[in-house]
């Protein structure tokens, strides 16, 4: 019997599933389209057909992380009435969504370091994240910290967010000391 080719857009999510258990196996220096051909079985040219490159893959992984975040931010602020509640809720969702990727999202965020092209997706994916989080923000007694509060927000909790999944500090401290980033 023969087997029915599988539509773009199935073929499409298998090679992202293949190009994340190639991260989970190998890190991002041993994630190359030729690797996750062989892990999907199927030839280089049907890898390249999806994503043209390397950085292409690395930039759909991390816009798809980025997505992830936010939807997972939006369903937690949901029933949230208040800032300071906000600010726990985003430092707790920016935590969370890193350890829920056993914290490959780190992996492909460093390793869009370093090209102009992944570099400037790199950039929209944060500062349309960033953007969120000022206007969660706002809309509770027109409150907002700062833009220096949201760039260390940022930096701090992609920092914690690794030590954490690590094992060197406690997640609970993290999330608190990054909320008191944006309440004070």
């Amino acid at each position: 019997m023969k087997q029915k080719r599988m539509t773009a857009s199935r073929r499409f999510e298998q090679l992202l599933e293949c190009a994340l258990e190639v991260l989970k196996e190998d890190g991002a220096d041993g994630l190359t389209l030729g690797r996750v051909a062989q892990k999907a079985g199927v030839t280089k040219p049907i890898v390249y057909g999806h994503f043209e490159s390397r950085a292409g893959l690395l930039s759909v992984l991390y816009q798809n992380y980025c997505q992830r975040h936010l939807q997972a931010t939006q369903d937690a602020l949901a029933d949230v009435k208040d800032s300071n509640t906000a600010a726990n809720a985003l430092a707790h969702c920016y935590i969370e969504c890193v350890l829920s990727s056993d914290s490959l999202s780190l992996a492909v965020d460093a390793a869009l370091d370093g090209s102009a092209e992944t570099e400037k997706v790199k950039q929209d994916c944060d500062d349309e994240i960033m953007t969120f989080w000022e206007e969660s923000l706002q809309k509770f007694e027109g409150k907002t910290a700062s833009k220096i509060a949201f760039i260390a927000f940022s930096g701090a909790a992609k920092s914690l967010s690794k030590a954490v999944s690590d094992g060197f500090i406690n997640q609970k401290e993290a999330e608190v000391f990054l909320a008191n980033l944006l309440t004070k």
